[in-house]
Parts: structure tokens; C-alpha cells; sequence
């Protein structure tokens, strides 16, 4: 087929095969390929993203920066209890607003727990806005750990990005509904 740009490529159908696309090419022939061997040609000449040009976000960093908008509160992550009897001390930015036009607030969030111990240290440096919005977490005798930010009553919007993350623990990011009567707020610096 030769190299062709995408936007020379015409998409004929799927022919109820999902597995394959069947596509024209600028000659006019017809070729068929395997959509898995269509992304990964694609993923092949695609950049990765980095400060000075735009691509693809590479899988060191996925799983790192995540967003939810809703009302609620928020889950940001939940450790599996594999982690247990290891070390975990991580860190990340969160920033949240409120619906309505309220200002953004920003939190630097510290999570640390020894070895030896069952407990965790969730430490929260507010660097703008107020402590409105509080960050909680639950931790079991199993070792997991579940960070979340609490219902503030509005429909909110909330990013959190991972700084410092040696377990490569992957955040969650979504609607927290479970129990909450025995959540701890974090500590304020």
C-alpha cells in the first residue's frame, strides 16, 4: 500500500467484521486491515508528548493526572492490599473548584505509611484558596487505603496529578459511594 497519510485513507465499512476495516487508498485499490495492526502502526509513528511538543502521553505516565466533575464525594485512589508491609510515601497536587464561578483552591497532599505500620500519615499543605473542601481517607487491617475528597455540597471539579509515586499506584478518579463513618480527615499543615 505504501506510506499514505491518514486523511488519504478512505474508510469503506466494517462489513460486520469488527476485527478488520477495509479501506481505498488514494489509487483507488482496496485493502483490509486489522484494526489492532491499524493503532499499532499509528502508536509506531506517533510522538511521544513531552514540554516541547504535543503526542502521545506515554505509559510511564499514565495513570498519574486524572479528573472528575461532579457532586459527591471524589475517590482519588485505593490501594490494593498487596501494598502491604511496604513503605508507601507518595505525594500529589490536587485542585478543585466549586461550580459556579468560585475560585480554585490548591493542595499539596503527602501519604506515608511505614512498613511496620497499619496506619497512614495524610498530610494536606493548602498553597491557594481555603480548606472548604477536606481530604479524608479510610485504611482497613487488610493495608488499603482509600483517599477521597469530601462531599462539598456543589458540583465540583476536581484535578489531581501524582508527583511522587514509587509504587506506581494509579488513581482512581471517580464517584465515592461507599462507607464513610469511619473516614479520618487528613492532617493540616
Amino acid at each position: 500500500m505504501g506510506k499514505k497519510k491518514l486523511n488519504e485513507i478512505t474508510k469503506v465499512s466494517t462489513a460486520g467484521d469488527n476485527d478488520h476495516i477495509v479501506m481505498n487508498t488514494s489509487e483507488g485499490s482496496t485493502v483490509q486491515i486489522k484494526k489492532a495492526d491499524l493503532a499499532n502502526a499509528m502508536a509506531d509513528v506517533m510522538r511521544v508528548a513531552s514540554n516541547k511538543k504535543n503526542g502521545l502521553m506515554s505509559s510511564e505516565e499514565k495513570g498519574k493526572s486524572g479528573s472528575k466533575h461532579s457532586t459527591g464525594p471524589v475517590l482519588i485512589l485505593n490501594t490494593s492490599p498487596l501494598q502491604l508491609g511496604k513503605t508507601i510515601s507518595m505525594s500529589m497536587f490536587i485542585s478543585y473548584n466549586r461550580s459556579g464561578g468560585a475560585r480554585q483552591n490548591l493542595y499539596f497532599v503527602s501519604v506515608n505509611r511505614l512498613s511496620s505500620s497499619m496506619i497512614p500519615e495524610v498530610l494536606v499543605k493548602v498553597l491557594a484558596g481555603d480548606y472548604r473542601v477536606k481530604v479524608k481517607y479510610i485504611y482497613d487491617e487488610t493495608g488499603n487505603l482509600t483517599l477521597f475528597m469530601e462531599d462539598s455540597g456543589y458540583t465540583m471539579g476536581t484535578f489531581v496529578q501524582l508527583l511522587n509515586n514509587p509504587l506506581d499506584i494509579k488513581l482512581t478518579m471517580s464517584g465515592f459511594s461507599g462507607d464513610l463513618s469511619n473516614a479520618y480527615e487528613a492532617i493540616v499543615e
